[in-house]
């Protein structure tokens, strides 16, 4: 019979290391981008974005696409395609920071109807 300790072993020896924490946005960008810039950042875990030059091309993307709403649907569309595919990329969607069978566990516990004390 082995008198070792069962579980994980404690190593003494880790050292955190702080991390960006909410990156502010860049000196360079317009006042809508760095808005937009903030907000995702706001609604994010800190030290979420480890790169900046996808965010970057999001912000821009994003008041791309809000300029040109009431331009040609295929630009708009082009635009749109861009700003979901660099979402993804940063994994801001819901998507992106839930696992699918997480997801469904949600679902599938979710009440169909009203809880009686909720009437």
């Amino acid at each position: 019979m082995a008198t070792g300790r069962r579980g994980r072993k404690v190593d003494f020896g880790l050292v955190v290391v702080p991390g960006e924490g909410r990156p502010q946005p860049p000196a360079d960008m317009t006042e809508d981008e760095r808005g937009v810039w903030r907000e995702v950042v706001n609604a994010m875990p800190p030290n979420w974005f480890t790169t900046q030059h996808i965010l970057r091309q999001y912000c821009r993307v994003v008041c791309m696409v809000e300029a040109t709403s009431n331009e040609g649907v295929d630009a708009l569309s082009k635009l749109t395609a861009m700003m979901l595919s660099l979402a993804a990329k940063l994994r801001i969607t819901p998507q992106g920071r839930v696992r699918q069978v997480t997801a469904e566990a949600m679902i599938r516990n979710t009440p169909r109807s009203p809880r009686p004390w909720e009437d």
